[in-house]
C-alpha cells in the first residue's frame, strides 16, 4: 500500500504516504496532517528520528519535547532525533512531514544530529535559504488532497542520491540498534567490529545520541505502543524482557512521557492513534525509530 489516510475527530485528517524505493533506506516517510481550525487541540508523538516539517495556513503551533519550549513553530522547521515524547498543540492548518533516517541525515546535512537533538530549529538554519523557499512553495501551490509522495520524491532524490563515506556504517548501527537480540552496546561493537569509541561518534554523529540511549529507546517504544493501542494490553505483558521489572519500565515511562505508562495510555491522541494505524500499512513499522533502514553484515551473512 502506498498512502493510507484517515479522518479524524473534528474534521482533521491523517496521511502517511511511502516515498520511491531508491529513497525508502533515506527517508523513513511522508506525512500529512490537518488540523480543523478553531479551538486548540492536542496531541503527542513518540520519539524518533529525525523530520523535516512545513506547515502553513496555520494559528501557531506549540511544541514541547521534554522541557523545551517551541512556540510558534517554524513554519519550515527540522524537528531533531528525540529521545523523549513530543507534545504538540495546534490551532487548524496544513503540515506535511518528510522523515529523515539516519543515512538520510548524513546526505541532507553536514551538521551533526547531535546539535539538534531533542530541539526544533528552522529549516533554513541548516539548508541554503533558496532549497527551503522551494520546497515552501513546492507543497504550497500543491493540491493537498492529492500524494505529496511523487513531488516531494522529485525534490529530494538529487539531493540524497550522492554516497557517503560512512554508509555502511552507519546502515548497519541502524540495523542493530532495532535488532531484538542486541541488548548493549558491547553486542554493537561486537558485530560491527570497530571500536567502541567509532560506534559512538557515529551514532552522536547520525542519529543524534549514544548508542546505548538508542538502545533504550528501541526497547521503551516496544514496550509503550502495545499500550496505547485501542485495545492495550495488561503492562506485564507489554514491556520487554530486559526491564528488571515494572517500576524500571515506569521510571523509564517519566523520563521519556513526563508521566506515567497508565496515565499516557489514557490521554486522548487523536494524530498519534491514527499513526499507528497507518504508518505499518504503507511503511511497514509502528514508528520511525522501529523501521528497518539498511542491513547489517551480519544480516548479509545469513
Amino acid at each position: 500500500m502506498a498512502l493510507a489516510e484517515r479522518q479524524l475527530p473534528g474534521g482533521g485528517v491523517a496521511r502517511y504516504e511511502r516515498p520511491s524505493d531508491r529513497l525508502r533506506d533515506l527517508i523513513t516517510g511522508y506525512h500529512f496532517y490537518r488540523a480543523p481550525r478553531g479551538q486548540a487541540r492536542s496531541d503527542w508523538f513518540l520519539p524518533g528520528t529525525a523530520n523535516i516539517r512545513i506547515s502553513w495556513y496555520n494559528k501557531p503551533i506549540a511544541v514541547t519535547i521534554g522541557d523545551r519550549h517551541f512556540d510558534p513553530l517554524p513554519p519550515a522547521a527540522v524537528f531533531g532525533p528525540t529521545s523523549k515524547a513530543i507534545h504538540a498543540t495546534t490551532r487548524g492548518g496544513f503540515m506535511v512531514g518528510i522523515g529523515v533516517s539516519a543515512l538520510g541525515w548524513a546526505r541532507l546535512f553536514k551538521q551533526p544530529a547531535s546539535g539538534v537533538a531533542d530541539q526544533i530549529v528552522p529549516l533554513d538554519t541548516l539548508w541554503p535559504v533558496e532549497d527551503v523557499i522551494t520546497l515552501c512553495g513546492l507543497l504550497q501551490g500543491h493540491d493537498i488532497d492529492r500524494p505529496v509522495a511523487p513531488l516531494l520524491d522529485a525534490f529530494l532524490q538529487p539531493r540524497l542520491l550522492e554516497p557517503q563515506r560512512d554508509d555502511r556504517l552507519i546502515a548497519e548501527l541502524a540495523s542493530l540498534v532495532i535488532d531484538e537480540r542486541v541488548t548493549q552496546v558491547s553486542d554493537i561493537v561486537a558485530a560491527m567490529n570497530v571500536s567502541e569509541s567509532r560506534v559512538r561518534r557515529l551514532s552522536y554523529r547520525y542519529f543524534g545520541f549514544s548508542p546505548r540511549l538508542l538502545l533504550s529507546r528501541t526497547r521503551f517504544l516496544r514496550s509503550i505502543i502495545p499500550l496505547t493501542r485501542p485495545a492495550p494490553v495488561p503492562v506485564a505483558q507489554a514491556i520487554a524482557e530486559t526491564y528488571f521489572d515494572q517500576s524500571h519500565f515506569a521510571r523509564e515511562a517519566r523520563r521519556v512521557l513526563g508521566m506515567t505508562p497508565v496515565t499516557f495510555a489514557e490521554l486522548e491522541k487523536p494524530f498519534l492513534a491514527a499513526s499507528l494505524e497507518l504508518r505499518p500499512k504503507v511503511l511497514g513499522a509502528d514508528t520511525q525509530a522501529l523501521q528497518p533502514v539498511g542491513k547489517s553484515r551480519r544480516d548479509r551473512a545469513r
